[in-house]
């Protein structure tokens, strides 16, 4: 009798895991939101001399339900010369 108390008690501890295992990834998905990041940078070239620039990087999902859907990206950049 004191067997099966104890395997009750393990199924139920391994059931309430399993629910709080599931609840905790539900809540460390990721959000699909729109991300804007931008970036200055400085280069120099033999042919341009010294050039300074900023770029930026978008990024989207196009699904907001699809968990496996992996973000779209676009990338801008500019950069001016001294030469």
């Amino acid at each position: 009798m004191v067997m099966r108390g104890h395997a009750v008690v393990m199924v139920l501890a391994a059931l309430c895991t399993a629910v709080a295992d599931g609840a905790a990834q539900e809540a460390s998905k990721p959000a699909h939101k729109v991300r804007v990041s931008g970036y200055p940078y400085v280069f120099s070239t033999p042919e341009a001399g010294v050039a300074v620039g900023v770029g930026g990087i978008l990024t989207f999902y196009t699904s907001q339900t699809d968990t496996v859907l992996r973000p779209s990206k676009v990338t801008l950049g500019g950069w001016y010369s001294l030469n």
